[in-house]
Order: structure tokens, then C-alpha cells, then sequence
């Protein structure tokens, strides 16, 4: 009798403390729970803060943007459209710092959006430079394609802004791709290709020879004869392999297919000569 009774003494205690262990593994789940669903919000929270904030900015700066360039369209004198196009360009600077402090503390990407700002920062400084009394054709295109881009912007930072208090993270990411398939359909900024941007370019920093005279004035010249000497001690066996092989110059641009070029020009001597005139 008193075996049984120690049996269910110990089953009792088991039992007890089987459920103890599940009381304090459940409080410790809801605790972490709890405690994680507190830290996923203040982080949300602190991610619209950061939009709305950012957001904020961006359209500030852009409206400046915006407003310097049709002051620069506007301008009578020569100087207020250099200080015009001046604070447009400091604006766009602004605009990029922005830019790529977005893209690590909210993930904020926009390619479009970046690549506007950066060209026309880069661009700016060409009319900037403009001695004449009007802009050029080119310039004038190329400063409206950069108040379009502002313009089509605009509305989408402000929803951003507005969104930014009480919608979630994914909400303000769906406008942000809407903005950049917006900003996608407008031309970009000429700046590759451009012959008389590039010339400016080159004319901030052109090339300038180590020392005067011709460049390689007082360098080592060769004849074909040693030059070939030379190419052969590279190449080594692979230089004329073969019975009946030779190098061939082919003049002119490569092919498309490539290899289709390098096997081309590497024949016979027979391979070379002219194919006869068939005569019927």
C-alpha cells in the first residue's frame, strides 16, 4: 500500500512538473513573441519615419531644382543664367547625397531616378560655361528634358510623403516603382555621344604630353626585319607553325563572327592567291 502510494506521489510530481515546463516554455514563447513583434514594428516605424522624412527633402530640393532651371530659361543677362544654373547644379548634388543615403537606410532604388540627377549635374556645367547671350538648341532640349524628369517626380515623392504616416513599407516601395517606370518613358539626358558636351569635358582637363616635342621622339625605333625577330622569340612554336604557314594582314574592321576573322587570317600561301576567272 504505501509502494502504491509512493508511485503516485512521483507520477503527481512528474506530472506537476511537466506542466510547470510548459507554462514556462509557453510564457517564454509569448515573451519572445511578444517581444519580437514590438521590435519588427519599431523598425517599420522607423523606416516611415525615415521615408517620410526623406521623402520630404527630396521634393524640396527637386522643386529648387526645377525652379532654378526655368529661372536659367528666363534670365536676360548672361550672369543670372550662370547663377541660375549654378544653384541648379548644387541642388542636384543635394539630390544625389540624398540619393545614396536612401538606398542603404530605406533600400530605396531607383535607377532612373539617380541616373536624371547624375547627368544633369554632370550636363549643368556645360551651359553653365556658355559665354553667348542664348543657349545653343542642345542645351535648351537637354535643361527641359531636366525639368520633365522634375516635374514627373514630383507627384510621386509627395505620395511617398503622405503614405509614409500610416501605410506600410511596401505600400511606399509600389509607388517608388511606379515612379521609375514613369521616369523610365522620358528621354534621358544627352551626355554619351554628345560631341560638344564631350568637348567640353575634354577642355576641363585636356591631355597635356609629359614633355615637349613629339611623344616618342628619342624612343627606340625597329625595322619590319627585327620586329619580326622579336615576335618570333615570343611566339615560339607558335610563330609560322607548319609546313607552307604564314601570318597574313587582313586590313579592315573584324567580322561579327569573330573567330570566323581570326581563322580567315591565318592561311596558306595557296589560300592567298586570287581565285581564277572561270571562262565558259
Amino acid at each position: 500500500m504505501k509502494k502504491k502510494t509512493g508511485v503516485l506521489i512521483d507520477m503527481n510530481v512528474l506530472t506537476k512538473s511537466i506542466i510547470g515546463l510548459l507554462c514556462v516554455t509557453t510564457l517564454a514563447g509569448t515573451y519572445f513573441s511578444y517581444t519580437e513583434h514590438q521590435n519588427n514594428r519599431q523598425w517599420e516605424q522607423q523606416q516611415q519615419h525615415n521615408t517620410q522624412y526623406w521623402s520630404h527633402m527630396q521634393s524640396i530640393y527637386l522643386r529648387d531644382f526645377d525652379y532654378a532651371l526655368a529661372e536659367s530659361l528666363a534670365a536676360s543677362t548672361i550672369s543670372d543664367r550662370q547663377a541660375a544654373l549654378q544653384s541648379a547644379i548644387e541642388n542636384a548634388n543635394f539630390i544625389l547625397q540624398s540619393v545614396r543615403i536612401g538606398s542603404v537606410t530605406m533600400n530605396f532604388q531607383s535607377w532612373s531616378y539617380e541616373s536624371f540627377i547624375t547627368d544633369g549635374s554632370r550636363y549643368l556645367a556645360y551651359p553653365a560655361s556658355e559665354k553667348e547671350i542664348s543657349l545653343n538648341p542642345d542645351q535648351l532640349e537637354q535643361i527641359q528634358r531636366l525639368r520633365t524628369f522634375a516635374r514627373t517626380a514630383l507627384p510621386y515623392l509627395d505620395q511617398m510623403r503622405k503614405k509614409a504616416v500610416d501605410s506600410s513599407i511596401s505600400d511606399i516601395q509600389q509607388i517608388s516603382t511606379e515612379m521609375e517606370e514613369a521616369l523610365s518613358q522620358l528621354d534621358s539626358v544627352s551626355t554619351y555621344g554628345n560631341k560638344a558636351f564631350n568637348e567640353f569635358l575634354y577642355n576641363q582637363n585636356p591631355y597635356i604630353p609629359p614633355k615637349p616635342g613629339t611623344v616618342f621622339a628619342g624612343e627606340t625605333t625597329y625595322t619590319a626585319t627585327e620586329l619580326a625577330a622579336k615576335a618570333k622569340i615570343f611566339m615560339g612554336e607558335a610563330w609560322n607553325k607548319g609546313a607552307g604557314k604564314q601570318i597574313v594582314h587582313i586590313s579592315g574592321g573584324r567580322a561579327p563572327n569573330s573567330e570566323k576573322s581570326w581563322i580567315s587570317s591565318y592561311r596558306t600561301p595557296m589560300e592567298n592567291q586570287p581565285a581564277p576567272i572561270l571562262q565558259h
